[in-house]
């Protein structure tokens, strides 16, 4: 059996935007690779009418398609048609990172891109050192950027580390963490313009999906 996913929620069909496993159809949720019932040969996650994608989805991409494979499934990311978004997804780490777990992804003609607001690329971790150790680097990171917003760093970080330390503590999960912090606006995630004061909260709390496949 071939499964092919693809976001397909309204709010998806009206912007474009896949930003968690929540835009994906309601027919998906029996297919969880974590279930004995799993039976999968081939699966392909269709991103190609994608105008965006949140961090948060890149990371769901990356913990099914890992599990999947882990499974035996031949899995492939179709890449957004949109160079710009497959720009944006390359150089935050999830083409690579897919590619190092056996997933197939054909991302010819895509470069990446230094992006400051990236503080953190996909980072794969499993135990609470290796949480330590990227919140750290984080925290290195944001110190050092020029995102505009007194006393945020402390305030990501401190969420970040919370969440990192509960994905490898309490995930109990197959194929580790995967985390990032991104800086975005307001103006990509809620549609109202407020540059900055996101700051990468919201994929700080894929973190808590890190290790899991549920919906957010």
């Amino acid at each position: 059996m071939k499964l092919r996913i693809k976001p397909d929620s309204k709010n998806f069909r009206d912007t474009k935007t896949f930003r968690h496993s929540g835009d994906l159809s309601g027919r998906f949720d029996q297919a969880d690779p974590r279930s004995p019932s799993f039976d999968a040969a081939e699966v392909d996650i269709d991103l190609r009418e994608c105008g965006f994608v949140l961090p948060a989805a890149a990371l769901w991409c990356i913990v099914y398609l890992t599990l999947a494979s882990k499974r035996g499934a031949r899995c492939q990311l179709l890449v957004p048609n949109s160079l710009g978004v497959s720009v944006f997804l390359k150089s935050l780490g999830l083409f690579d990172m897919l590619k190092s777990r056996g997933v197939e992804v054909d991302d010819r003609g895509v470069g990446a891109r230094d992006d400051e607001k990236t503080i953190l690329p996909i980072t794969h971790f499993e135990t609470t050192t290796d949480a330590s150790d990227i919140t750290n680097a984080a925290f290195a990171r944001l110190q050092s950027a020029d995102i505009g917003v007194v006393g945020l760093t402390s305030v990501v970080t401190e969420l970040f580390s919370e969440l990192a330390l509960n994905a490898v503590q309490h995930g109990e999960s197959e194929v580790g963490a995967f985390g990032c912090v991104q800086v975005m606006s307001l103006s990509v995630v809620r549609g109202s313009v407020a540059p900055w004061q996101t700051a990468g909260l919201v994929y700080l709390r894929a973190c808590a999906e890190m290790k899991h496949f549920d919906r957010v």
